[in-house]
């Protein structure tokens, strides 16, 4: 009696899978199902160890990895490795408008970053034109920027100075190389200025501040980024003053 029924059940199987193609696999349970090692009993379905390695694709189209009915389009139990050459630690998988997937990291996930000044005292050459390094600088990786800066001037000139700064990724002169300004264009390249004070008594100091912000995108994995001051006037500025501060705070 028990063979007998046992030949019924693989009977009924056979007529319910004659549409069903199996790999590796006597019992087919899906239009497409591939039983990676083998291992599925060939009259009743597999456990869920042994379902483990096996791979189907269902009626409806949906594709099941270690699943043997995926509940949605793509399912998988396990662990998944994705590697677009943009995988690294503390990076996400996010989409764009169209769906397209991508590796990032997430601006909640970068946090703020400090510039740092260095060097000796900045003095404004006389009769010059162009822009001079402030002896400032931010060190950013790849991603959207809101950089902000703060610039301790002494204007030694006896009227007002309207004096502007700048972000640059060469230190010789203003350039865009590994980054480019959010809202900007080649013509209209966005600086920060502030309107000094002159000081008749020229034999003080005389101190304001240049400040601003900048919203930048660096398309280099990481990139060192410069404070230039423009050549106008009778100016220094002193990279030791504990009024500067620059920092960079991530955007989306």
């Amino acid at each position: 009696m028990k063979i007998k029924i046992i030949t019924l059940l693989i009977t009924l199987y056979s007529a319910f899978s004659m549409a069903q193609v199996g790999v590796n696999n006597k019992l087919p349970l899906h239009p497409f199902h591939v039983d990676g090692k083998g291992n599925n009993p060939s009259i009743v379905s597999p456990s869920s160890d042994e379902t483990k390695d096996d791979f189907v694709i269902t009626k409806e189209g949906n594709v099941g990895i270690g699943v043997l009915n995926p509940s949605v389009r793509f399912e998988v139990n396990g662990s998944v490795k994705i590697t677009d050459g943009n995988q690294g630690t503390d990076k996400v998988l996010t989409s764009n408008e169209d769906g397209v997937g991508t590796i990032k990291v997430l601006p909640e996930a970068i946090p703020a970053v400090v510039g740092v000044f260095t060097g000796a005292n900045v003095v404004n050459p006389a009769n010059a034109t162009g822009h001079i390094y402030s002896n400032t600088s931010i060190k950013l990786r790849r991603g959207k920027w809101i950089v902000t800066w703060g610039l301790t001037i002494d204007n030694k000139g006896t009227n007002n100075l309207w004096l502007e700064s700048c972000l640059s990724s060469s230190t010789i002169a203003r350039a865009e190389v590994g980054f480019n300004f959010i809202g900007g264009t080649v013509t209209n390249k966005p600086s920060i200025g502030a309107n000094l004070q002159g000081n008749p008594d020229t034999s003080k100091a005389n101190f304001d501040m240049v400040i601003g912000s900048s919203l930048i995108n660096v398309t280099s994995d990481s990139l060192d980024v410069f404070v230039l001051i423009k050549k106008d006037g009778n100016w220094s500025f002193s990279p030791g003053s504990w009024e500067n501060y620059m920092y960079a705070l991530p955007i989306k």
